[in-house]
């Protein structure tokens, strides 16, 4: 059922298309790192930055979706369309965020850090896009 719908589907009769920002910019998260000047496994807390691009990736294309077919393709296209994302806030048409959400209710094995990443996907901001065609009748 994650096989991309048409983008006609959901467009509306105003030339208006329901979308959603999602909050790309990396967080800074805390982990636990092994010193390694020791023999008996003593660790340190240590705060980097979270590459909430790349993990969205991983999530979306991670074995355990087990998506088949034509469904990696879509899901595979937009996980490398959110990855090679150069500014903070991406826009997604509802059929992509629809995917996004998708993948992100069935995956087991968040951790602790992934918290924020997953409040920024369900909290994505609705947003209303003008269609080209009504673009067109303005001009």
């Amino acid at each position: 059922m994650l096989a991309r719908p048409r983008p006609w589907r959901y467009k509306k009769k105003g030339g208006q298309m329901k979308a959603y920002k999602l909050n790309l910019k990396d967080y800074r998260a805390e982990r636990t790192k092994l010193v390694k000047d020791t023999t008996i496994g003593e660790t340190e807390k240590v705060e980097e930055d979270y590459n909430i691009k790349e993990v969205i990736a991983n999530i979306m294309c991670h074995p355990t979706q087990k998506h088949k077919g034509i469904r990696f393709h879509t899901v595979a296209q937009i996980a490398m369309k959110i990855e090679k994302y150069k500014n903070d806030t991406i826009t997604l048409d509802k059929a992509d965020y629809e995917i996004v959400k998708k993948c992100f209710d069935d995956f087991v094995g968040y951790a602790r850090n992934d918290g924020e990443m997953v409040a920024r996907i369900y909290d994505a901001e609705e947003v209303e896009l003008e269609t080209k065609e009504k673009k067109k009748k303005n001009d």
